[in-house]
């Protein structure tokens, strides 16, 4: 909750906070499969929701999401990247810049 608020206060994080405030039913999963496909090896990248561990990880990405299954976690760190939370995002890079938000 802590990172809804957070973002909220910076415009440039408006999307985010929205997309998490969203009702469950439209919560976003997301497979590091899939988010290989959408990024770049050495990115950040912001998931509004779950990241699973189906497909492998990107090299050196930095993710910051709502949740991440134990065994994504473990994959994320193993090719060299990091798992944060939103808010540690939004206090890193409070105008977005350098983010990609993939949904």
């Amino acid at each position: 909750m802590e990172a809804i608020r957070e973002s909220k206060k910076l415009e440039n994080w408006n999307q985010v906070s929205d997309l998490i405030s969203s009702p469950k039913r439209k919560s976003i999963i997301l497979n590091l499969s899939q988010i290989n496909e959408m990024s770049k090896d050495g990115e950040s990248v912001v998931v509004p929701g779950k990241v699973l561990s189906t497909g492998d990880a990107p090299k050196g990405l930095k993710v910051a999401a709502f949740h991440f299954s134990e065994n994504a976690r473990q994959k994320i760190q193993t090719a060299g990247g990091k798992c944060l939370s939103i808010g540690d995002v939004v206090k890193l890079a409070p105008s977005g810049q350098g983010v990609r938000i993939v949904q």
